[in-house]
């Protein structure tokens, strides 16, 4: 079992959240980009238009194996998902 003390705890889940955060901000920012309506890519995404609404206001976590469905609505690879922009 590992072990990890309470510091490298905190930085591996601040980690994730600041992922997390990209995450979400790439996704709104390509439904900008590209033009299209929140109702339209959650349908295409297979989510409610309620779940994506949480997803991209953190209040339900965007878990690994939704991002083929978000990219595959979005028209888009799932590094465009993770890359940091300014």
């Amino acid at each position: 079992m590992l072990y990890f003390s309470k510091v490298t705890r905190f930085l591996l889940i601040e980690r994730g959240i600041q992922e997390m955060n990209i995450v979400q901000k790439n996704v709104v920012r390509i439904i900008d980009e590209k033009g299209l309506k929140k109702a339209g890519v959650a349908k295409r995404a297979g989510f409610t238009q309620q779940q994506l609404s949480d997803m991209l206001a953190g209040r339900k976590t965007i878990k690994a194996e939704m991002i083929p469905a978000i990219c595959g609505a979005l028209g888009c690879e799932p590094n465009d998902l993770y890359v940091q922009t300014a």
